[in-house]
């Protein structure tokens, strides 16, 4: 049985345990594991950088005006993720920082712009895994405890439905896709918001979403979750942009899938910002989705 996280301990026993307690059904559970959260010491997390930095670009992401929470968006994507551009590897510090971004979420403290930030790192960290370094230190899990505690915390998130900012409904739609396990669930998802949207990189998340309702038995996840349609190595769809504005990202080159299994793709080379808006937030989240227990 599940119990509130220890006090103190190295990094590897404790921030696993506040996930686990945070992921836990019982709310006297999961209301420790924010405890135990808001007392980390961030100090000796492996992160690409100082991940003492991670706290306040975190708050900063979320509440702060469009172009300072771009920066820092910026701040926390370039220390929790080992090389940003050749797929979505995760240091140690992506784990407490999807739980922080949701702990932020439940607080109500977050500007719509910083609401949008903070759904698309949470895409981008369930679409992840683990780097090389915490693989060889045998984190293989810390992907699967972050979709844990993202999963357990879907039935509050989906009551961002009813707001009308497309970018939020995105991000809902987007981890809907990524980590409801029940079908009938994901339905209600695409049918309430599927007439009100009109943004297209909106709608190519929609139709991600769309692809996860009728899966053949062979393809569905022993947990039912969502499989990840299509073939290795065809074409997939960009996801979000930055809030409140569109962006498309026109592939000079070809688009090289980097690891079949999770369908994340590297860009050889360029889009043009100065004719198509502002940099994407998210440029690598594609579709369709997968499914990771």
């Amino acid at each position: 049985e599940t119990g509130p996280p220890e006090e103190t301990g190295p990094p590897e026993a404790l921030v696993p345990a506040i996930s686990t307690a945070l992921a836990d059904p019982d709310r006297d559970v999961r209301e420790a594991g924010e405890a135990a959260l808001g007392r980390l010491d961030w100090r000796p997390l492996r992160a690409k950088g100082d991940p003492t930095d991670l706290p306040d670009a975190v708050g900063r992401m979320m509440t702060v005006g469009d172009d300072d929470a771009n920066a820092a968006y910026y701040r926390v994507e370039s220390l929790i993720f080992h090389n940003r551009h050749s797929g979505l590897d995760l240091t140690q510090a992506a784990e407490p920082v999807a739980a922080l971004v949701l702990t932020v979420i439940r607080s109500g403290s977050w500007t719509p712009g910083g609401l949008v930030h903070g759904l698309d790192m949470l895409v981008e960290i369930v679409m992840g895994e683990p780097d090389a370094i915490e693989r060889a230190r045998g984190n293989t899990r810390l992907v699967e405890r972050c979709r844990a505690v993202v999963r357990a915390a879907l039935p509050e998130l989906y009551a961002l439905i009813a707001r009308d900012e497309e970018r939020i409904l995105q991000g809902v739609i987007d981890l809907a896709a990524e980590l409801e396990p029940d079908v009938g669930r994901r339905r209600w998802v695409y049918e309430t918001v599927r007439g009100r949207i009109g943004r297209r990189v909106v709608l190519n998340s929609l139709r991600g979403l769309e692809q996860t309702l009728d899966p053949s038995p062979r393809e569905t996840a022993a947990n039912g979750a969502a499989p990840r349609t299509g073939t290795p190595g065809g074409p997939s769809l960009t996801g979000s942009a930055a809030p409140d504005q569109d962006a498309v990202a026109i592939m000079v080159s070809a688009i090289c899938p980097v690891r079949a299994a999770s369908r994340v793709v590297t860009v050889t080379d360029a889009y043009f910002p100065s004719v198509f808006g502002t940099y994407m937030a998210a440029p690598w989240r594609v579709w369709p989705p997968r499914s990771q227990v």
